[in-house]
């Protein structure tokens, strides 16, 4: 894995522990990325798994609200999005690997 792409990873995890969807705990070489998620369930991902695992966080974000929108109303939604889908969004974009990344 290259060290661009590993720094790229933790950044996105540490950003998502600001937003409350997750709490970061560590790297290691041997498992990969330790956090908790928001319902307070330990997971590890493996490197290869982030951009994955942050894909579902996504769809799964997108299909609740896709549900919900006429519960809530346009309003509560857009702080929703502000604070949640664009945090996943950036982040799986910064960790998907491009061109020469592995």
């Amino acid at each position: 894995m290259g060290r661009a792409m590993h720094i790229r990873r933790v950044r996105a995890l540490q950003d998502l522990e600001r937003t409350g969807l997750i709490t970061f705990e560590l790297y290691s070489t041997e498992e990969g990325y330790a956090f908790t998620t928001a319902a307070g369930e330990p997971r590890v991902v493996a490197s290869s798994e982030v951009a994955a695992y942050l894909a579902g966080m996504t769809d799964l974000y997108c299909s609740l609200r896709l549900n919900v929108d006429e519960a809530v109303g346009e309003e509560a939604l857009d702080a929703l999005d502000d604070r949640y889908l664009d945090a996943l969004t950036d982040c799986l974009s910064r960790v998907l690997p491009t061109g020469g990344d592995t």
